[in-house]
């Protein structure tokens, strides 16, 4: 998600805390999102539930998919390093 901060648009990450409760923004740098990486964002536990890239919310893949195919290392669409 990008968010206008001290006059300039930068890529953020949306952070949980206390349970999912509570969140912030924290920036990421370019770099980090390509070498670090970031958590995927699961839309449920089901076997046809989709799986997310947490840059550009694109689908993945399925959870049925990343099991029996095997889990992307980086998002087809944006390039992000997906961390599982």
């Amino acid at each position: 998600m990008q968010v206008l901060i001290d006059g300039a648009m930068q890529d953020c990450s949306l952070i949980f805390t206390d349970s999912g409760k509570h969140f912030y923004l924290k920036p990421v740098s370019a770099k980090s999102r390509f070498t670090d990486g970031m958590s995927v964002i699961r839309d449920g536990d089901d076997a046809d539930d989709v799986i997310r890239c947490p840059h550009c919310r694109k689908e993945i893949a399925t959870n049925d998919d990343a099991d029996y195919f095997g889990f992307p290392a980086h998002c087809e669409y944006c390039g992000t390093k997906l961390i599982r």
